[in-house]
């Protein structure tokens, strides 16, 4: 079975919170986001969420490029 990730899903917006905050700068090590996301993710619209979770992706992936 293929498992396909719809970006579009509820899964897309949840919190990438792993509740071990580690701030570099003004975004956490941990999970990506920048304090200014942070703090407007209890009220954001699931769309922005999912925008969010879209930008933190490729945060990852520029940190995981530099590490290596």
């Amino acid at each position: 079975m293929v498992n396909h990730f719809d970006p579009a899903s509820d899964v897309a917006a949840a919190s990438p919170c792993a509740k071990t905050c580690r701030l570099v700068g003004d975004t956490c090590g941990t999970c990506f986001r920048t304090l200014s996301e942070i703090g407007v993710w209890s009220t954001a619209s699931r769309d922005e969420k999912r925008a969010i979770n879209a930008r933190i992706k490729k945060r990852r992936a520029q940190a995981r490029t530099k590490a290596a």
